[in-house]
């Protein structure tokens, strides 16, 4: 008889089981070596090295329960909070070879990333990406610490980078206005079409996608080309996923898996080509432009990558390449999903949303077409919600890359030596009941307070850590995100509009706000938002 072939189900189970076989002999043989290691290791009197590892899962213990959770491997975050009620705010998690501690107390945060910034400010090697891409990318975020990441850095958020505070605001409100406008279009035509209701994520993705597009690659650009390129950022991220299997496997998955390696490789060169073609573009017309004069109001990103040089010389082709993905997609998802999660509250608590919206009242003329951003700063109770939503919906549960030890550190009486990866519990500290009343509840008012005449301000809250850390969305310390002011701006702005020019609400009784969660590339809504809006402005 001819034996039937295995169903997808059997495959992926078969495939499961190939991955986890491969991680419990890498950690067998990490146990004979760590044993042997340590019978030949001469004894040590300091203090320090006397410390011993935070506490933490064994492998075993840790596969178990992505089997007994039925958790895929993305879904990683999940099964080290549920351990940390075990193990503590301080852990250690060995994966396979790869050892890493996870920190989830605000004071251990604050202690690593702010008074021994230096040593906590390198990064590990990716190797991952460098499965992935064949090749070491350039970037800010996954950049060793040193002078070409300073000069990077600088170059984004100096003073004459696009991310600088006094650019934020005058030159890009008119790409700001731009998207926004196609943003209401395109709701109030999805609402008329279906009976007042709207599915919001498709259409705030775009917005975002567009405007850091614009922001990157120029102002002049064609609508179909935003179109392309967030196309295929999709399709690599829908990817994603498939891709463990490759990085586990590295070379021997090549051949195993080579249609899914070539598919791979044919959405990377899909994805390179556009925006190859866009910096190519944009530096012809630069050259042609020489000697006439250039609005110096606008500054493109890749404008700044053109002249930029680096202790090596100048960046190359594939370096502007990657400097300009990485600005787009990191300024993209996690500002697109913050959005969402925040427009979720404001349906669900539609007091919340009146309070927005009468404060907007009161700076604005109520026949003013929509909300600017000199307005922004007039509207302390907007600056709440937006601070809820990042401590109660933070885009990402973990710090978006681990940090790597340069020293020997005590942190909580254990010792984080050199060498190990560290990462931090973003949605596990924006939580905490020790830290936050109520911390599952949305209350805004939690920022605010009430002066000697009872006018309500904002707390002069810190959001960067530098003085005490309490929740975590933009990191904290010398990596931290330097997208910071550009994705709170756009928030303000976004959340202020939307509310402006429509009234959010349920579809009815049966479709209320679900703000269960989901860990994909960003924490984002398991059940995006559908709501009914109904216009303000006619």
């Amino acid at each position: 008889m001819e034996a039937k072939p295995p169903t997808f189900m059997e495959m992926q189970n078969n495939l499961m089981m190939i991955i986890i076989t491969i991680i419990l002999v890498s950690l067998f043989k990490r146990a004979i070596f760590s044993r042997l290691f340590s019978l030949s290791k001469p004894s040590t009197t300091t203090t320090i090295t006397t410390k011993k590892l935070p506490p933490g899962p064994s492998g075993f213990h840790l596969i178990a329960n992505f089997i007994w959770h039925r958790k895929p491997f993305f879904e990683l975050v999940y099964i080290i909070s549920t351990l940390r009620h075990k193990y503590g705010p301080i852990m250690t998690v060995n994966i396979g070879s790869k050892r890493t501690i996870y920190i989830a107390d605000n004071t251990l945060v604050h202690q690593s990333l702010i008074q021994h910034g230096a040593i906590f400010a390198d990064r590990p090697e990716n190797n991952f990406i460098k499965t992935i891409l064949s090749k070491e990318p350039a970037g800010i975020s996954l950049a060793p610490y040193g002078s070409t990441w300073r000069m990077l850095r600088r170059n984004l958020s100096g003073t004459t980078g696009v991310l600088h505070p006094s650019r934020l605001k005058s030159s890009y409100s008119h790409i700001r206005k731009r998207v926004l406008d196609n943003l209401i279009v395109k709701l109030k035509q999805e609402s008329e079409q279906g009976q007042g209701t709207v599915y919001v994520a498709e259409h705030f993705k775009h917005t975002i996608f567009s405007l850091m597009f614009l922001v990157c690659f120029g102002d002049n650009v064609d609508e179909n080309l935003i179109r392309d390129l967030e196309e295929a950022e999709d399709r690599f991220f829908m990817f994603f996923p498939r891709l463990v299997v490759l990085h586990v496997m590295r070379k021997l998955g090549r051949i195993v898996f080579r249609n899914r390696w070539n598919e791979l490789q044919d959405i990377l060169k899909s994805k390179d080509d556009i925006v190859l073609s866009l910096i190519r573009a944009r530096k012809k017309a630069k050259q042609e432009n020489q000697g006439n004069k250039i609005d110096s109001s606008f500054l493109s990103y890749i404008d700044t990558l053109f002249e930029l040089q680096v202790p090596n010389g100048d960046l190359e082709e594939s370096d502007v390449l990657s400097l300009s993905d990485e600005f787009v997609v990191a300024g993209t998802y996690t500002t697109n999903t913050a959005l969402q999660w925040i427009m979720a509250n404001m349906v669900k608590y539609p007091k919340i949303q009146a309070k927005v919206f009468a404060e907007m009242n009161q700076v604005v003329n109520h026949e003013q077409e929509w909300i600017k951003e000199d307005d922004l700063q007039k509207m302390p109770y907007l600056q709440a919600v937006i601070l809820e939503g990042l401590r109660r919906h933070p885009p990402v549960s973990l710090t978006s890359s681990s940090h790597l030890v340069t020293e020997d550190v005590e942190l909580g009486g254990y010792l984080v030596p050199k060498g190990i990866s560290v990462n931090y519990l973003i949605q596990d500290l924006g939580r905490n009941p020790n830290l936050w009343e109520d911390p599952m509840e949305f209350k805004p008012e939690r920022f605010l307070f009430h002066d000697e005449n009872g006018n309500g301000r904002k707390l002069s809250f810190d959001i960067t850590g530098s003085k005490e850390i309490k929740m975590l969305p933009f990191g904290a310390g010398r990596r931290m995100c330097p997208g910071i002011g550009l994705a709170t701006l756009n928030l303000e702005y976004f959340v202020a509009n939307l509310i402006w020019y429509f009234e959010w609400s349920s579809v009815d009784e049966k479709n209320v706000v679900d703000l269960s969660e989901q860990t994909r590339l960003t924490t984002e809504m398991k059940n995006p938002l559908y709501a009914r809006i109904s216009p303000r402005i006619k």
